[in-house]
Formats: structure tokens, C-alpha cells, sequence
């Protein structure tokens, strides 16, 4: 694949502009690609640059290293100042000389593209909450709702007295069999 054929691939994942974040990634992707014989390009003081994590560089041009030239890669593309999207359709047009981009040392012409990190896998889709119960329609159904938590009560409540009554029967018999209990 040619390196203007990377480009319009790294391009079309965006939308219709693009922001200097942008051009970046697609610029990085391309030289990254291609990076024997391409990189990036430092942006001067005061340039139209955007932060990499290996310098500062210029938003819409690559460096060809086999000729030692500029490439503008991007037509009507985004500035960083002030900070403007724009359409930045692929080209593929010369841009001078890299020895006179206008940058001075210690700052390198040039910044090495990085490994782009791998696609992010979208995540997994969330359970739609179960549907809520349906409302009540009659005065029975809404007595009934009203009703359901005293009846859970009522229902531990006989369920405590049978238990009580059992043991106070056991006592019972332990006093007849000849044990001292004092029951209340």
C-alpha cells in the first residue's frame, strides 16, 4: 500500500473534519506505517503544532526521508490556534525542503511516529432493566399491594407464635416430668 493510499484509509475514519487531536492520530498511523522512509514533522515556535508523545509537531505534514521533503497531507485542514476543525481532504502535495521547516536546535526536524495503540473494543451492551410491574388498574388490586407487606409480617408473626407455643409445650412436659419450671 502507498503512502497516499494509508492516508485516504487513516482519513475515512473520521467524520467530515477534523480536529488538530485528529490529524495527528491519522498522521502518526500513516507514518507509523510507512516509517522507513516517512515521519513527523516538529512544528516551529509558534507553529501551527499539536502535542505527541515525541515532540510537539505540525498539524497536516509528514517529512519523506528518501528525499528529504515536506509533505502537506492535508487540504483545508485543522489549526491549533486558534483551535479549528476542518475538512482536511487527503493530498499529497510537496511542501519544500526539510532542512528549512524553521525549526532550531536543539529542536529535531523531526519526530519518530509511535506504535498506534489497538482499536478499543466497544463495550459489551447493557441488560435493559426488567419492566416495571404493571400499575394497579381496580381498588382490589391497589388494596392488595397495600395490604401484601403486613401480610408478609402477620404471616412471621404466626410463624414465631408456633414456635413459641411448641417450646412452651416442651417446658410443660419437662415440669411433668419432674423439673422445676416457673412458666409466666
Amino acid at each position: 500500500m502507498t503512502p497516499q493510499e494509508t492516508l485516504a484509509l487513516e482519513r475515512a475514519k473520521f467524520g467530515a473534519t477534523i480536529l488538530p487531536v485528529d490529524a495527528v492520530e491519522i498522521l502518526n498511523a500513516v507514518a507509523w506505517e510507512h516509517r522507513t522512509h516517512l515521519a513527523l514533522v516538529a512544528a516551529p515556535p509558534g507553529g501551527n503544532g499539536w502535542p505527541h508523545p515525541n515532540g510537539f509537531i505540525r498539524i497536516g505534514h509528514l517529512a519523506d526521508l528518501n528525499h528529504g521533503r515536506v509533505i502537506d497531507v492535508f487540504l483545508d485542514g485543522p489549526d491549533a490556534e486558534p483551535l479549528r476543525a476542518g475538512p482536511a481532504g487527503a493530498q499529497w502535495n510537496d511542501a519544500g525542503a526539510l532542512a528549512g521547516i524553521g525549526v532550531v536546535p536543539p529542536v529535531k526536524p523531526i519526530a519518530l511516529p509511535i506504535d498506534p495503540p489497538p482499536p478499543i473494543d466497544p463495550p459489551p451492551p447493557i441488560d435493559p432493566p426488567p419492566a416495571p410491574a404493571p400499575e394497579p388498574t381496580t381498588g382490589r388490586e391497589v388494596l392488595a399491594l397495600l395490604l401484601e407487606p403486613f401480610e408478609r409480617i402477620a404471616a412471621a408473626v404466626e410463624a414465631q407464635a408456633r414456635a413459641n407455643a411448641a417450646h412452651v409445650e416442651e417446658l410443660k412436659q419437662l415440669r411433668e416430668n419432674g423439673l422445676r419450671i416457673h412458666i409466666r
